[in-house]
């Protein structure tokens, strides 16, 4: 089945995850999008709409407000399509949905969890056969707004612009400035518009006027730095009571993992980013290794060959989850490991007739042989969806943990 799946760009990420889950039935999913395409892009999105099976809209505020997602899901309504909406975030007004959407049953895909993954294979393989395309077919909708790439090339052209052309560029961008989908590209096509040699004097003169009043973001408040004149005052350590001075005397020792830094507790459904500090942390220290836990399960949290990597140890990890993570992007390791030491602790008891049952019994090797771990890698400077990853990571495999505990731990001896 060929897919086509329509999304803002700011919803790339899950998009992304959506078009995984497709292709690991074996369908086509095709969901590419260059903001700054021009004509020719558009054109290849619309016959791409065409020729699909099913389109799949990536519904979330953004979506709806994108005069590309409109034009898009329009088309398709017009040309039959067979039309599936999957809501991926919050604040979606599901009364207020336009008439090409809102009698259309949608998918909730908001937890992108395993059961979200299911739904979406089931509503693929329900899915009636798409039907023959209308004749005649209607007209193609006009280029959006957020598609700049024919202004890009009409500023940067190297034949002199009349001071008609020139005004007629000027408004173009003007009307593209407020625009939530392609704001940014507007100010830069901006910029670029001044730039030119040949431009006149008015229109000069207008650009630099809008550019004055161009929204400016407020800097972080900083806090306030003390003088060296005014120390902050030591506080004075509380006296242990004896009931306390035995608690410590009592406390484990804990051997692993060695933690080297203070604990901190993380809300999973609340503000992550605590989390994305955390991870950022880690990146730009490539000596520093984390740990997040849950119970038994744990996420580390660590920099290898110039790579972020998470690694996530779990116990409840069956077939079906796998599938799930290797659907969100995880590589699973150390199951052929796992295998080969199980075979090996099985010749060993047979060899020793019996004997060798005991190391099958020991905790250790119980555990070794449970374990299910998966590997993650991000450049750097990824460190926001590799938080993002972590939290989608512990929904799937641990859906009633609400928080975790991150601390530092000693990196292996080598």
């Amino acid at each position: 089945m060929r897919v086509f799946l329509s999304y803002s760009r700011a919803d790339a990420e899950v998009a992304a995850s959506v078009a995984e889950d497709v292709r690991q039935m074996g369908h086509t999913a095709w969901f590419d999008r260059e903001v700054l395409g021009g004509q020719a892009w558009w054109s290849t999105i619309l016959r791409q709409i065409r020729e699909c099976d099913l389109y799949i809209l990536i519904l979330t505020p953004h979506s709806l407000d994108s005069q590309a997602c409109r034009a898009e899901y329009t088309y398709a309504a017009q040309l039959k399509r067979n039309v599936l909406p999957v809501l991926c975030q919050d604040g979606v007004k599901v009364s207020l949905l336009p008439p090409e959407l809102s009698m259309i049953q949608f998918l909730d895909y908001r937890a992108q969890d395993k059961h979200a993954a299911f739904a979406i294979v089931r509503a693929i393989k329900e899915a009636p056969e798409a039907t023959p395309l209308p004749d005649p077919l209607p007209p193609e909708p006009p280029i959006p707004l957020s598609y700049l790439g024919d202004l890009r090339g009409q500023i940067e052209t190297a034949v002199d612009l009349t001071l008609a052309a020139q005004r007629d560029l000027l408004f173009e961008v003007k009307s593209r400035l407020k625009d939530p989908e392609s704001g940014a590209d507007a100010w830069e096509l901006l910029r670029l518009l001044r730039g030119r040699q040949d431009l006149l004097a008015s229109v000069a003169e207008e650009i630099d006027s809008i550019q004055e009043r161009k929204p400016q973001r407020k800097p972080p408040r900083k806090p306030p730095v003390k003088k060296a004149d005014q120390p902050a005052e030591a506080e004075a350590p509380k006296p242990v009571t004896p009931a306390e001075a035995e608690t410590v005397r009592e406390e484990p020792v804990v051997t692993t993992p060695v933690v080297t830094g203070p604990a901190m507790t993380i809300e999973l459904a609340g503000d992550l980013r605590p989390l994305e500090g955390l991870v950022t942390r880690a990146a730009s220290n490539p000596a520093e290794r984390w740990v997040i836990k849950a119970g038994e399960d744990a996420m580390r949290v660590f920099v290898e060959n110039q790579q972020l990597v998470l690694e996530a140890t779990f116990r409840r990890w069956g077939e079906k989850d796998g599938k799930c993570l290797k659907a969100m992007g995880w590589t699973p390791i150390g199951k052929g490991m796992q295998q080969a030491a199980g075979v090996a602790f099985g010749a060993l008891a047979i060899a020793t007739y019996g004997l060798g049952l005991g190391l099958l019994a020991h905790k250790g090797t119980r555990d070794f042989l449970n374990k299910n771990v998966a590997r993650k890698e991000f450049p750097p400077v990824k460190a926001g969806d590799a938080a993002a990853s972590i939290v989608d990571c512990f929904r799937l495999l641990c859906p009633t943990v609400k928080q975790v505990v991150a601390s530092q731990e000693q990196a292996p001896v080598t």
